[in-house]
């Protein structure tokens, strides 16, 4: 799962206090055995590379 432009909680580490800061970050993610799956493009969309 790929989160864009989603917001977290930090601490700033020089002052101490929590911010909000933007940012795009990949959550979780597996490797796939069959590719099949990938090519339904209703399920999945490729962010990089090629399904050869």
């Amino acid at each position: 799962m790929v989160y864009i432009d989603g917001t977290l909680k930090v601490r700033n580490e020089l002052n101490g206090k929590r911010e909000k800061v933007n940012t795009n970050l990949i959550r979780t993610g597996k490797v796939l055995q069959d590719l099949s799956a990938l090519r339904n493009k209703g399920v999945y969309d490729l962010l990089w590379g090629t399904l050869d």
